[in-house]
């Protein structure tokens, strides 16, 4: 970042710490002003502002642990925090949680990483949503982000380092909503309308909610055929209280994209075989498919309905049934080169040359998932107690046909590299006919419980302990057309514990400190190997196994308006999958072994909250250490898009009284230092690249936003808005596979958004 960058980002980091001591001056009399009369009875005004931290703070573990009552490192982010942050999404809201990184878009899809591992599916209220995108965020009330194994939580998943937990919002029986619209760079412009409220006529025990929104977006590239991103979604809810104790709810969510499924360009090598970020690309050039052929139509439908009960004696029982399905086909394009691009030792690249491939991708997910739940309260040994037990059953069928890919020909990285032409100046010719496609299917079922108990022996000692038993029953296939195909089963058990200890320190609240807990979390995880075979043909079956240990302290400070929490972890992962290279004869052979290894080790800071009235601060910081060990080479590999260090600063000031009142300013500044974008150890070992050379970025970003909201008169509940995103144009880099010869991702340069909101019946 240049210098005067980093000054103005001083200058919006100084504001936010001034603002609250320049609203308390703006309420003083000035000096010599004359003494406003005080009547004998005053009138007590409650003046309210937008927070960050939701007052609910309780998790999704079932028992309803507050925040700073729970072993584990959770953070929530409201959907008001998302609002005035301007992010619209899971993938857009990690950098305000410290220890989540973005690992970058693509094939239609977005990428988050926990703690250094893949975050895996997404949840929606609570329930595995299998192969769904993250949400808009316009549908959901809040995200619940889990960080470390959650097995006991959620059940055996492949998300050893956390869960993402998105909760849709819920009908009220006061009548509300908003509609607003949006428009900024890049051709964007969004509509938005959310309502809710209570069916007449039902004494308030039917409400129903209606949620909708369509954005058409351009890009930033300077492209020959201009493309346009398409997002429409769709949510209606209900819920039914038969009694004040049994109520039925039910969300159904739909969301249809059309959008370039563009990925960016790779890295660059040099005459010395050593990789690095291609800096020289322009920002509107930074594109390496073909619009007319690069584009993913993805159909996302989830829907669930939730019935629950509380009994006489306060334990409550829910079931929920879910259903999620994705539809996705994808017209795919992308290059390879120049680094990590010899195929079978055919292709020689010029500098800055690109070698195009394609295919096209046919993808159905679908998945069934129903849950029963019982837990409450109850008495032992003269103290109460909490218990939780769940019964899950979830199926699943993964289908993807992929037309192999085919060569299109050279393209020059840096002179016309954004617009998608051949470097002969011919156009790229259309997706040619497939002659091949690969065909793979999954078929999932799986049975769990699980029992957590909650217990408090002391007053100020509480032990959570849990356990849950799992059964996997799993078909893999894997085949050519006209080909034999290859599959792998698989039906396995395993059982997976926690605990969880948390001493209070603080049993009354002291001064401005509200709550202090010290904890320590142990926690397994697991995940069956299934498709993976040694170099004589064997199944390698043998489960990846994850333990992990956190200690932390959490904190409350004025009466729960802010928290805070700082954590520490090591966790390890063993029998992961790794390819070893062995010599048969005269060449050599790849095959799988399980003896990779990672390790995790972290420290995570995060403070969110109002300050004082109107002041919103969320602090994230993250110190990561991660080791990737594989048999092909000695060298101990960071894993890509994990900074060493991120720290991150969303603060706002909204004024709540005198002649500016309404008026919020905003501004965030996320900071990451030596994030890798090479991980691939067969990448490195084949190409005879640097394992040093992990290709190291560091960025700083720094987004504005402001707001005012007309609180009196015939235009009260209308709020105009405007953003400014990435406002420096500083180059933030994403490795999708962490392997040199696919692409990376480069998101947007500075983008303004400005709008209008009108909020009613609140």
């Amino acid at each position: 970042m240049k210098q005067s960058s980093v000054a103005r980002a001083i200058r919006v980091a100084l504001f936010g710490l001034t603002a609250p001591v320049l609203a308390v001056a703006q309420e003083q009399p000035a000096t010599g002003a004359p003494e406003t009369a005080v009547p004998d009875e005053t009138e007590e005004v409650v003046v309210q502002a937008k927070r960050y931290r939701p007052k609910d703070q309780t998790t999704a573990t079932g028992l309803r642990l507050d925040l700073i009552d729970t072993p584990q490192s959770i953070s929530v982010v409201s959907q008001e925090m998302m609002d005035l942050a301007g992010v619209r999404s899971a993938y857009e809201a990690a950098e305000m949680v410290p220890g989540v990184n973005r690992q970058g878009t693509g094939f239609g899809s977005e990428f988050l990483i926990i703690r250094g591992q893949d975050a895996g599916d997404p949840r929606i209220n609570g329930v595995d949503a299998y192969s769904a995108s993250y949400l808009d965020s316009y549908a959901t009330e809040r995200l619940e982000i889990v960080r470390g194994p959650a097995t006991v939580l959620y059940g055996v998943t492949a998300s050893f380092g956390g869960e993402v937990n998105q909760v849709l919002k819920a009908p009220s029986a006061n009548f509300g909503g908003d509609i607003g619209f949006e428009a900024g760079d890049f051709d964007r412009l969004r509509f938005e309308a959310d309502v809710t409220g209570a069916i007449p006529g039902t004494d308030g025990r039917l409400k129903v909610r209606a949620v909708g929104a369509y954005t058409d977006a351009g890009m930033y590239q300077d492209l020959v055929e201009p493309t346009n991103n398409i997002d429409k979604l769709g949510m209606l809810a209900a819920t039914y209280d038969f009694t004040d104790l049994t109520s039925f709810t039910i969300h159904a969510y739909r969301q249809e994209r059309d959008l370039d499924a563009f990925d960016g360009c790779t890295l660059v090598e040099d005459e010395n075989n050593v990789l690095s970020i291609p800096r020289s690309i322009p920002f509107d050039r930074f594109y390496c498919n073909d619009p007319r052929q690069s584009q993913a139509l993805v159909d996302n439908d989830f829907a669930i309905a939730s019935l629950s009960h509380q009994f006489a004696n306060d334990w409550r029982i829910e079931a929920k049934v879910a259903r999620s399905s994705t539809d996705r086909t994808l017209n795919y394009v992308y290059g390879f080169g120049p680094a990590g691009a010899d195929i079978e030792g055919s292709l020689y690249l010029a500098e800055g040359e690109i070698y195009f491939l394609s295919y096209a991708e046919l993808t159905e997910d679908e998945s069934f998932t129903s849950n029963l739940s019982l837990g409450g309260e109850f008495e032992l040994a003269g103290r109460t107690h909490e218990f939780l037990a769940a019964l899950e059953y979830q199926s699943g069928d993964l289908q993807t046909t992929n037309y192999l890919s085919t060569s299109l020909g050279y393209l020059n990285l840096f002179e016309d590299g954004g617009k998608g032409i051949l470097t002969d100046g011919s156009p790229i010719p259309p997706l040619p006919p497939p002659e091949l496609a690969g065909i793979q299917d999954s078929d999932i079922e799986q049975l769990r419980g699980s029992v957590q108990l909650l217990l408090n022996p002391t007053e100020r000692l509480q032990v959570l302990a849990g356990a849950l038993v799992q059964r996997s029953d799993q078909v893999d296939r894997n085949d050519l057309v006209d080909d034999d195909d290859t599959r792998a089963a698989l039906t396995q058990t395993d059982t997976v514990g926690r605990l969880g200890l948390t001493y209070r320190l603080l049993t009354d609240g002291q001064g401005s400190l509200s709550g202090a807990n010290v904890y320590y979390s142990y926690s397994e995880g697991i995940e069956p190997n299934v498709g993976i075979f040694d170099a004589d043909g064997r199944a390698l079956t043998d489960p990846q196994d994850m333990t992990s240990h956190e200690i932390g302290l959490k904190t409350e400070w004025l009466g729960g308006a802010v928290g805070s929490a700082i954590a520490l972890y090591d966790a390890e992962l063993t029998n992961v999958p790794s390819t070893t290279f062995g010599q048969i004869g005269e060449s050599g052979t790849f095959s799988n072994v399980l003896d990779g290894k990672r390790e995790y080790q972290g420290v995570e800071l995060e403070v969110v909250g109002e300050i004082v009235t109107g002041w919103n601060v969320a602090l994230a910081y993250a110190h990561t250490r991660t080791r990737i060990f594989s048999p092909l080479i000695p060298e101990r590999l960071a894993i890509a898009n994990v900074p060493k260090d991120q720290v991150s600063l969303f603060t706002s000031y909204e004024f709540v009284a005198g002649p500016l009142d309404g008026l919020l300013l905003g501004a965030g500044i996320v900071h990451r230092r030596d994030v890798p974008l090479v991980d691939n150890a067969n990448a490195i070992f084949a190409g005879d690249y640097d394992p040093k050379d992990q290709v190291l970025d560091t960025t700083t970003r720094v987004d504005f936003n402001a707001s005012y909201s007309i609180t009196g008169g015939p235009l009260e509940g209308l709020e105009i808005f405007a953003r400014v995103r990435n406002a420096f144009d500083e180059k933030e880099y994403f490795s999708l596979s962490g392997h040199p010869g696919f692409t990376n991702t480069l998101e947007a340069p500075r983008q303004f958004t400005f709008g209008l909101r009108h909020y009613f019946g609140r």
